[in-house]
């Protein structure tokens, strides 16, 4: 084949929306067998086109800042790890990245909208104050299957009126803004410190304004697990929160409430003065026409269910919240993120989820699929559909981080 044959072949194939990169890249063509650096792979990709950036396994010691377009939701700019990208657990260990974008001190920063990331460990630096993070007012972002752990333990945060001490940091370890955000099948373990700082009250394990957030398992964070901004037409659904000072926080900071549904998920070792479900300002997020559908989670009962209400346009099924310990329902339960979180035999999660969405709201609103990528099947209540599998991966050493 001629060299002319082989140069149209490989610019088809970028062409056709595939980049390559690595960590040591220094090819010009982006190929698969000569992979480039990043900043030389984003260079090639085009803005409003459909492309698949394929990140190859190694430690990347900078982040990664997307200012480019995908597409459309449907045919999005992808930032994929090969070797992570069937699920969170699958991307321990392979696409490491562990440093921060030059201007801020977040490892993966969409500026984009139509983007998807997915399949990285980012983190292992107590230094990084978020994991990945979309800008508020962008659209699409996807944030799939990544695992995004031990950082932010050095971070502190001035905003408070007083400021609390290191460990606070005024982000989530993963975050997204505005019109269809999904953040689903991801990790986030031991984010800033746990327990918190009595003066620490932000700091979320995963923070959106509204949209999906399915299937991800949290564990160790200051404040809210998982915190919902806007609290307009979002689902949280099959989730997994330890070790948080709130389960899950609902907020209404813009004017629209209402149309959310809150289900299969299970909540234990809360801070003492937390909730499950924490109403910020405590006052209704819905209206009678806008209502709200909380359904088949599950707690600890160490804590209270909600810090208010539920209100009269907040619908709370399953005879209320029912209560099982952790060791009850998990195979192996341990705070800090480093246990087997199928569900045990015996488990009050096994086959007890629910489909049903809130009146009005968005449907389904409830997970194909749990956080290995396996099909629900019967929806139970928690991350996973099976009862045993592998472990959750082990948190690195030498970090000098205690998580109680």
């Amino acid at each position: 084949m001629s060299f002319r044959s082989i140069l149209i072949l490989l610019l088809c194939s970028t062409a056709w929306g595939d980049i390559y990169v690595s960590s040591t890249g220094s090819g010009s063509t982006c190929s698969s067998s000569v992979p480039c650096s990043v900043s030389t792979g984003f260079g090639q990709f085009s803005s409003g086109s459909s492309t698949t950036i394929h990140f190859a396994s190694g430690t990347y010691s900078t982040g990664f800042d997307v200012t480019k377009n995908g597409t459309s939701s449907g045919s999005p700019l992808t930032l994929q790890c090969d070797n992570g990208a069937a699920s969170a657990i699958s991307a321990q260990n392979q696409c490491k990245v562990t440093g921060t974008i030059s201007f801020a001190n977040i490892g993966i920063f969409v500026e984009a909208n139509n983007v998807v990331v997915k399949g990285f460990d980012v983190g292992n630096n107590p230094n990084m104050g978020a994991g990945i993070i979309g800008a508020n007012a962008n659209t699409n972002v996807h944030i799939l299957g990544n695992y995004v752990h031990d950082l932010a333990q050095n971070v502190y945060n001035t905003a408070h009126a007083t400021p609390p001490g290191p460990g606070c940091p005024e982000n989530g370890a993963i975050g997204a803004g505005s019109v269809g955000i999904q953040v689903n099948g991801n990790i986030v373990k031991n984010f800033g410190k746990w327990p918190k700082d009595s003066a620490c009250h932000v700091s979320q394990g995963i923070y959106v304004l509204d949209g999906q957030v399915y299937n991800n398992l949290v564990t160790g964070v200051p404040v809210g697990g998982i915190q919902i901004a806007y609290a307009c037409g979002s689902q949280v659904s099959n989730n997994v929160v330890i070790s948080a000072g709130q389960g899950i926080i609902i907020e209404n900071n813009n004017g629209c409430a209402g149309h959310n549904t809150t289900a299969n998920n299970y909540i234990g070792a809360i801070s003492s003065g937390g909730n499950a479900i924490f109403f910020l300002s405590g006052t209704a997020k819905c209206t009678s026409g806008n209502p709200n559908l909380f359904s088949h989670n599950i707690t600890d009962g160490g804590v209270g269910v909600f810090s208010a209400g539920p209100f009269s346009c907040d619908t709370v099924t399953n005879a209320g919240t029912p209560v099982q310990s952790g060791s009850s329902f998990f195979v192996n339960y341990q705070l800090n993120g480093t246990g087997d979180y199928h569900l045990k035999s015996g488990s009050a999660g096994i086959g007890a989820g629910s489909t049903s969405c809130t009146s009005g709201g968005t449907s389904p609103c409830t997970p194909v699929n749990d956080i290995a990528g396996i099909a629900h099947g019967t929806l139970s209540v928690g991350v996973y559909s099976s009862t045993s599998a592998p472990n959750i991966p082990n948190p690195p050493s030498g970090l000098g981080v205690v998580v109680n």
